[in-house]
């Protein structure tokens, strides 16, 4: 974020991703983080940011986790298509 208190310990950087395949793999990333719905909180006006609770019915989704079973998966992809 564009906050001060980041800005004068790093540097960010914005660029466009023109790779079709990085696009996929970035809009994949994000909808894994915003499914999060354990430990994602919730901005409130109130600044309490509360964790966002699942639905009824629906299943708990922590991104971190997600994140991890998403890449071990991809690598296990990779790896057997090496091997073919």
């Amino acid at each position: 974020d564009w906050m001060s208190r980041n800005l004068d310990r790093r540097v960010e950087v914005c660029t466009p991703i023109l790779d079709r395949q990085i696009q996929r793999l970035l809009r994949e990333v994000f909808a894994i983080q915003w499914s999060d719905n354990v430990k994602a909180r919730d901005l409130a006006d109130q600044a309490d940011n509360p964790h966002l609770k699942p639905a009824p019915g629906q299943c708990p989704v922590r991104s971190q986790t997600a994140l991890y079973d998403y890449y071990e998966e991809q690598s296990e992809k990779e790896k057997n298509e090496k091997e073919k």
